[in-house]
């Protein structure tokens, strides 16, 4: 599986963060852990929102819809993506 991801802050909410990664719990345990240096200084971190793909072909449209401007982060659905969403 392939997961495109939005983190809040649970010690700052007003600081969101996206990524993506083949192993979302892993990749959580990291940012909560401090080995990811673009998040250590905001840490914990909570799932905001994820989605799940099965093939890469359907993730890559989606995850380069993943955008962030001026401190507003959003997800958009590319066409043609399939995926499930959620949160933990």
């Amino acid at each position: 599986m392939f997961y495109a991801y939005l983190l809040q802050s649970t010690s700052d909410p007003s600081h969101l963060y996206r990524g993506h990664t083949t192993d979302l719990k892993q990749r959580l345990t990291d940012h909560n852990s401090g080995r990811c240096p673009h998040t250590a200084k905001h840490a914990p971190w909570k799932v905001k929102f994820y989605a799940a793909f099965e093939t890469l072909a359907a993730f890559s449209p989606a995850c380069a819809g993943i955008c962030a401007s001026e401190g507003a982060v959003s997800f958009h659905r590319g066409k043609g993506t399939a995926g499930r969403g959620g949160v933990l």
